[in-house]
């Protein structure tokens, strides 16, 4: 019986390691705060009104239901998501002409994210999504998302905390 204990044991020891190093380095909890507090991407900002930023958008937009937004709009580059009184919550851009408050754009290196947003940042790889860093600013509740494939930034999402 205490054979078997100490097998167990060795079999479970590495694998919580395992576990709890895959948990820190994916938790946005884990790393250090990066100020995001004038984040925009263009001149859109989180808490903007979607009714405004549309009109400014030369872009047909659908308009979807979705469940932790009260509406969403789409169009070929860009996503937004607004609460009940219309401010928005989440931004999507995969336009090269809408650059964020530090200077990036779709198009530019990772390498560029990192010089201007800094270390304090979670590499993330979303099976059949790609790989992203995030950036989290606990005290304005948002995160910052930049995709990339072959080190160049293919997508932005800026967001509220959930």
């Amino acid at each position: 019986m205490r054979r078997k204990r100490k097998y167990i044991l060795i079999i479970l020891l590495p694998i919580v390691f395992l576990l709890g190093w895959y948990i820190y380095n994916v938790n946005y909890h884990f790393v250090a705060n990066t100020d995001l507090d004038d984040e925009q991407i263009g001149s859109i900002q989180l808490g903007d009104s979607l009714t405004n930023v549309r009109s400014t958008i030369d872009e047909k937009f659908e308009t979807i239901t979705r469940v932790k937004a009260h509406k969403s709009v789409i169009s070929n580059t860009f996503a937004f998501s607004a609460d009940q009184t219309d401010k928005i919550i989440y931004i999507r851009s995969e336009s090269e002409e809408f650059k964020t408050a530090k200077g990036i754009t779709v198009g530019a290196s990772i390498e560029d994210v990192r010089l201007k947003y800094g270390d304090d940042y979670i590499q993330v790889k979303e099976m059949g999504m790609g790989n992203y860093r995030l950036y989290v600013d606990r005290k304005s509740n948002t995160l910052l998302r930049f995709w990339y494939d072959d080190d160049t930034v293919k997508r932005i999402v800026y967001e509220y905390l959930d």
